[in-house]
């Protein structure tokens, strides 16, 4: 059966599809006119965050809905870009698809003004879905992101207190920067330093950046979390 007609979204939007890579680009603008009916005219490509800023801060006939991925060419990704996306154009409706299907990130960016997000492995009605649900104002999260991990993993174990300092040491921050940015001593700082790494199983904070990586955590850096005591 011919998708079209099968899906309506709510309101004319225009779209902004914002991904490095044009066979993604290409793909979803098709979608969008294939299953739900979008002219083509209404899409604008967006290949690195500056150029995507640049679109958003300009006025628009119609609201926009931003299909997003969140590491592109550029200073700003993941939470951070999403934030800079809601400025330039707080009326966007920001769908994030990316192909990290980490909880911790999908709560990052949603937290951050995300109304939708939808992993790349997903079949293509899931991402249809969140559009039609982006057009109605509702928020979308697909289901392959388990938000179980959130709970389960080792790394809600620690305390604000040893997060924030772990992931100072994994950008590199010396004792002494961290005991000034917090109001912390020494002592406290190493040792939230090393409770922290043995809640997550770590004998060394040479592990901490891999660790970060291979557990979908890597969006912890983009808010360093430090407040003084």
């Amino acid at each position: 059966m011919d998708p079209v007609g099968l899906h309506t979204l709510c309101g004319e939007f225009s779209f902004v599809v914002a991904d490095d890579h044009p066979s993604v680009s290409l793909a979803v603008s098709q979608i969008c006119q294939s299953w739900l009916g979008v002219d083509g005219g209404r899409f604008v490509m967006a290949h690195c965050s500056r150029t995507l800023l640049e679109i958003c801060s300009k006025p628009s006939p119609l609201p926009r809905i931003i299909v997003l991925d969140l590491v592109m060419p550029g200073e700003l990704k993941r939470a951070a870009l999403v934030r800079a996306v809601r400025r330039a154009d707080p009326q966007a409706r920001v769908l994030v698809y990316s192909a990290d299907e980490s909880a911790f990130l999908a709560k990052s960016v949603m937290s951050a003004g995300a109304n939708a997000y939808v992993s790349k492995s997903s079949p293509t009605s899931e991402l249809v879905d969140a559009i039609v649900a982006v057009s109605e104002d509702r928020a979308h999260i697909d289901a392959r992101i388990d938000f179980r991990t959130l709970r389960d993993s080792p790394w809600a174990l620690l305390t604000e207190s040893e997060r924030a300092v772990l992931l100072a040491f994994c950008r590199g921050d010396k004792p002494d920067v961290i005991m000034a940015n917090t109001g912390r001593s020494y002592s406290t700082v190493t040792t939230h330093k090393y409770n922290g790494l043995k809640k997550i199983g770590l004998s060394d904070g040479n592990e901490l950046l891999p660790y970060l990586y291979a557990n979908g955590l890597i969006c912890e850096l983009d808010d360093d979390g430090l407040r003084p005591e």
